[in-house]
């Protein structure tokens, strides 16, 4: 059965577990929608599993080209669900954060991050690892790793600052501070900003992205092996830099110093968002 979707597209399937909304728009292009409004977008570990299934399970769809990450609602990420703390494993493998990462960097279609509002954590640092990124204006960006007792993760001690510059990265990382929208895109970590409705914007960068093929004979495989090209000799060192990264954020939380630092950043977040509890479905 086809379901419509606000801003005028048809939507071939429309799958929503964990924590996810998929929403095959066309052959070639899938939106994953982060869709734990209560949490602020906050992810948590069944949501990290249901997203590497998802793009691990994109490897073998011949048709698809695109994969746009959005989130529902207000925010676009909220970082890391903090309601129960840090969780340590003891074999990397059995980390769904690590398998998400990796299906991330390892992933062969385009991946595509629409930003339609706050992206704290993960949601900042994932940016770093997608192919082209959207955001609308209202969007901000913070990695507050030091107000949780943390250290960054996601390779982005190593990648941050090959993005947005030393200084920039320094300023996020060391001193907490944000970056707006406008920032972000003239520091080069957002590609475009869209002046439209919220509701709107799936169907904006879809335009974008169909426009971009239409009319070209096999543009699809050209896209995909120009990416592939454009990222043959980052993955080892990216997935280097994430081991080196998570081993540093289980020694702290191993310590025992991230508890109330946890503690105070939920209760800072929270009341920041006044909860965001009423969310706009799309």
């Amino acid at each position: 059965m086809k379901h419509s979707l606000e801003g005028g597209n048809t939507v071939l399937c429309r799958k929503k577990e964990n924590g996810l909304v998929l929403h095959r728009l066309d052959q070639s292009i899938l939106v994953i929608k982060i869709s734990r409004a209560e949490v602020r977008n906050a992810l948590c570990d069944a949501t990290y599993a249901a997203l590497a299934s998802t793009l691990n399970d994109a490897k073998d769809d011949k048709g698809l080209e695109f994969i746009i990450l959005t989130g529902d609602g207000e925010f676009f990420c909220g970082g890391m669900d903090l309601k129960n703390g840090f969780k340590a494993y003891d074999e990397i493998q059995d980390n769904p954060v690590y398998r998400f990462m990796c299906s991330m960097i390892e992933c062969p279609k385009v991946l595509v991050a629409l930003v339609n509002g706050p992206a704290i954590g993960i949601g900042t640092t994932l940016l770093l690892h997608v192919d082209l990124v959207f955001a609308l204006r209202s969007a901000y960006f913070w990695i507050p790793f030091i107000r949780a007792c943390i250290v960054p993760e996601f390779a982005s001690s190593k990648v941050l600052p090959e993005v947005i510059g030393r200084a920039a990265a320094g300023r996020m990382v060391l001193l907490g501070q944000k970056l707006t929208a406008e920032e972000a895109f003239q520091r080069g970590l957002v590609g475009e900003l869209l002046d439209c409705e919220p509701k709107l914007a799936v169907t904006k960068v879809a335009q974008t992205l169909r426009e971009s093929l239409q009319g070209i004979p096999h543009a699809g495989s050209a896209l995909l092996e120009s990416k592939r090209l454009m990222r043959l000799d980052r993955v080892d060192s990216v997935k280097r830099a994430i081991l080196v990264e998570l081993e540093a954020v289980t020694r702290r939380i191993a310590s025992g110093k991230t508890g109330d630092a946890v503690a105070s950043l939920r209760y800072q977040l929270d009341h920041q968002s006044g909860h965001h509890s009423e969310h706009a479905k799309l």
